[in-house]
């Protein structure tokens, strides 16, 4: 984060809420939202049934950070926040389970993949998806931190977290 939001700010001075692709933090809020819904859209048409009330959280969140930018609406971001919250929470999750599932993989799929000499590829693969996940987290946490500048801009511009 290139700033601390402080009150009494110039909210008019837009290098304070630029971030650090050098658009406004509003902007860089509406890109992800459209990243995020593409990529619920994407979860409802490609994922399993258990994943589908994730897509959908995944797409209203991002309708409403749409929503509060076109509204001034500062209330509408929290959805995003709470979703991409509980999403980067999932992915640490995600992270150590396949540490430890690395460092000591269960009998039952060591027997197993002794049998069908796959041993070495899981380890390998488990490696792999570790850090295919530890980059998502540090997306998911970039953009999580992105739109809570939003907010906090937001709610610079209307005194307040406005209902209303």
């Amino acid at each position: 984060m290139h700033s601390v939001l402080i009150r009494n700010q110039d909210i008019n001075d837009t290098k304070y809420f630029k971030c650090c692709c050098g658009c406004h933090v509003k902007q860089a809020a509406v890109v992800i939202a459209i990243i995020s819904t593409v990529a619920g859209f994407l979860t409802l048409i490609f994922g399993n049934v258990n994943s589908t009330v994730f897509g959908i959280a995944v797409i209203v969140a991002g309708a409403l950070v749409f929503y509060a930018d076109r509204q001034v609406k500062a209330w509408a971001y929290i959805p995003f926040l709470v979703v991409q919250a509980v999403a980067i929470i999932i992915y640490l999750v995600g992270i150590f389970t396949i540490l430890v599932w690395t460092i000591t993989l269960p009998q039952w799929l060591i027997d197993t993949l002794t049998k069908h000499g796959a041993l070495t590829q899981v380890r390998a693969a488990l490696i792999i998806a570790m850090v295919i996940l530890i980059i998502v987290e540090a997306f998911a946490i970039w953009f999580w931190s992105i739109v809570f500048r939003a907010y906090c801009y937001m709610c610079e511009v209307l005194g307040g977290p406005s209902l209303g």
